[in-house]
């Protein structure tokens, strides 16, 4: 049985992460995620710019943890977006 067709579009795959969309839009990416993948950054390479850990990054990206305001501040800094753009207030909290 073959994949589904927009699985074997050229303009559908990045080549970083071969079967996955350009342009990561799902709910059920976080914030977080997206704006990583598009900063075309992996979890080990954004949490050593940030001083963090890999699982750290993990457990933000999947809500299992709320940043504190500076680690939150460090992370927008390194992917160039604003705060509120990666977490809820009640998730800076």
């Amino acid at each position: 049985m073959r994949p589904p067709a927009q699985l074997h579009d050229p303009q559908m795959l990045d080549w970083r992460f071969p079967g996955w969309p350009t342009a990561p839009s799902s709910p059920l990416w976080s914030p977080l995620r997206t704006a990583r993948f598009r900063a075309g950054l992996s979890q080990a390479e954004l949490a050593a710019a940030v001083g963090t850990t890999r699982q750290t990054i993990s457990a933000l990206e999947r809500g299992r943890t709320n940043p504190s305001p500076t680690l939150a501040r460090d992370l927008a800094t390194e992917l160039g977006v604003a705060v509120k753009q990666l977490f809820t207030a009640d998730e800076l909290k």
